[in-house]
């Protein structure tokens, strides 16, 4: 949602694609405070900024013409000249496991330790470097 935040203000016509209920992080999600007020705000200024919002709707193909998504059921096309995929993430612990298993002492950190903002990685890090 930041890319399509930081494109809205530059002028571009945006529309977000998202398959959950909302964009952002939910207080479900486990977020701090901090991460929850800064979706929040997110939601806000795309809203400010006229960027269009399909919740519970799924990217299917790109087309000549735009954007085929899938909203409960319905298909449609989006026109687009311009398409952006964010499709999620999630960190790779497969590193994180081998080392553990190797004995050598381990701090699992930033996004390895859970999808979050930067100030969050900052944060872990911090006690981490503490902790050596």
């Amino acid at each position: 949602a930041e890319t399509a935040e930081y494109l809205a203000k530059k002028g571009c016509q945006v529309t977000i694609v998202e398959k959950s209920a909302t964009v952002g992080y939910q207080a479900s999600e486990g977020a701090d405070y901090k991460t929850l007020l800064d979706a929040v705000y997110l939601r806000q200024s795309l809203k400010f900024l006229g960027v269009k919002i399909l919740t519970r709707t799924v990217f299917e193909e790109i087309t000549q013409s735009g954007v085929t998504v899938n909203r409960l059921g319905e298909r449609s096309t989006i026109a687009a000249d311009t398409v952006v995929l964010a499709q999620g993430h999630e960190g790779d612990k497969e590193l994180a496991a081998q080392l553990e298993n190797s004995g050598i002492e381990l701090h699992i950190i930033g996004d390895c330790s859970g999808v979050g903002r930067l100030h969050k990685a900052i944060k872990e890090g911090y006690k981490a470097g503490l902790d050596l």
